[in-house]
């Protein structure tokens, strides 16, 4: 979200990985059944189990989804995106008026359809400024009581009052570095204690979303995030909401491979087990994006304004590219969809100049010599710009609504809650046809 995360390899990039959408469904007709899965059961009940974020870049867009009255079975619960914790402890919103107004019809949607509220607030207090919040009783006692506040009496324009709160305070694990976690650990753990006793005083819920531990043996042990030490605030909250996305960004691969979703599961479900918690506290984040990989086979230089970048897709949009680009899509092992294609590119590359180190003076001098900025580094021009030819590697992968109901049953055979999308606006009907199959 604002924001999100390997020698595992690991998601060094479980912030929220993903903020535009875009493109045009296009299915190619030889996959239907890759995508869509079988024809949904119009007449299975189920509870629902299926909940959403709503992110404050594309509320409307978000909105429209869970508005459907065709996912009155399948949505129980939606959280807007647009609070963020600032480093005094206030919680302030993300966005200007039109955003406001937006969110004010996002949450009348979602209370027309008597679904549960819960807005996430982020950690926007910068690098270890939320751990001072904590450490300090007073603004500790301070930044519960915003929150509680927000939870009782909404936001001014949007709502008059919420469900409860969704805490993401990810800068614990991709800002202020692991070397600090001993520290952190028991004061989140204390704020959790608090918090979630002042909200339940209100009538209000708690819900804490982290990023994921899969490689622990034991309950507590210090592995992958820890510092969520999530067997020690389950008892106080009502629901413990896990990021298994963006396993490895930097590699192509899938955002949320099985494996390593069904390793997150395990764990949680020994947490939950050993504390005496029920497992249906659990839910599991789940993406309706991917990414796509642009390389240059063996590192050879490309014509210069090539695009050698990593971009994001969605759900929604990725068969379009694929369509576009005559590529074939392939259910890889992870469980996720994967389709690729080459380009070739000529045209002129500029070389890099070459920086020569600093002039190094003998230790004695004559002292009527001076050296004329020798401690400036020279610049030396690299070759002259060539005509170059190069081939581009596209490698894309994203789930569908058939990799998502996978995940789903993961987590449903295990007693869960369900599953929770990010985001609103990424996934396509068909992950909804998907979903409606599951009993």
């Amino acid at each position: 979200m604002l924001r999100r995360p390997a020698a595992k390899p690991r998601p060094h990039a479980c912030r929220r990985g993903f903020r535009r959408a875009g493109g045009v469904l296009v299915v190619l007709a030889a996959f239907v059944p890759l995508l869509l899965g079988s024809q949904p059961d119009a007449h299975a009940t189920r509870p629902p189990f299926v909940n959403i974020w709503v992110p404050y870049w594309d509320t409307s867009a978000g909105s429209s989804s869970y508005g459907s009255v065709d996912d009155a079975q399948l949505y129980d619960e939606v959280s807007p995106f647009f609070l963020t914790a600032v480093a005094d402890g206030t919680v302030i919103q993300v966005g200007g008026a039109t955003e406001a107004k937006r969110f004010a019809s996002s949450v009348a949607t979602a209370r027309a359809r008597q679904l549960t509220v819960i807005p996430t607030v982020t950690d926007g207090a910068g690098k270890l400024g939320m751990q001072s919040i904590l450490a300090d009783p007073v603004r500790r006692a301070a930044h519960i009581a915003n929150l509680v506040y927000i939870a009782v009496n909404g936001v001014s324009g949007i709502a008059s009052s919420f469900d409860g709160i969704d805490l993401d305070y990810e800068v614990f694990a991709f800002t202020d570095g692991s070397s600090t976690w001993a520290t952190t650990m028991p004061l989140w753990v204390q704020f959790v204690n608090e918090l979630g006793a002042a909200l339940h005083d209100k009538g209000k819920v708690l819900t804490i979303t982290i990023p994921p531990v899969w490689n622990a043996t034991t309950v507590g042990q210090q592995k992958d995030y820890w510092v969520y030490a999530q067997d020690q605030i389950l008892p106080f909250i009502d629901r413990l909401r896990l990021m298994v996305y963006d396993w490895s960004p930097g590699t192509p691969s899938a955002t949320a491979p099985i494996t390593w979703v069904q390793q997150v599961v395990n764990y949680s479900n020994k947490v939950a087990d050993a504390t005496g918690q029920p497992r249906s506290k659990l839910e599991l984040g789940v993406p309706a994006y991917g990414r796509h990989w642009r390389r240059s086979v063996g590192g050879a230089p490309c014509p210069d304004g090539t695009n050698l970048t990593t971009s994001s897709v969605t759900t929604s949009n990725a068969p379009g590219i694929a369509n576009t680009a005559g590529a074939t899509l392939q259910r890889d092992a992870s469980g996720e969809v994967t389709f690729g294609w080459s380009q070739t590119f000529t045209g002129v590359h500029t070389f890099s100049t070459v920086q020569v180190p600093p002039l190094v003076l003998p230790t004695k001098t004559s002292p009527t010599i001076s050296s004329a900025d020798g401690g400036v580094p020279a610049v030396r021009l690299g070759p002259p710009p060539a005509e170059v030819t190069c081939t581009v590697q596209h490698t894309v992968f994203f789930p569908d609504g058939d990799s998502i109901v996978q995940k789903s049953n993961v987590a449903l055979v295990s007693g869960w809650a369900g599953i929770i999308i990010w985001a609103s606006s990424y996934e396509s009907d068909s992950v909804y046809d998907a979903l409606r199959t599951v009993t």
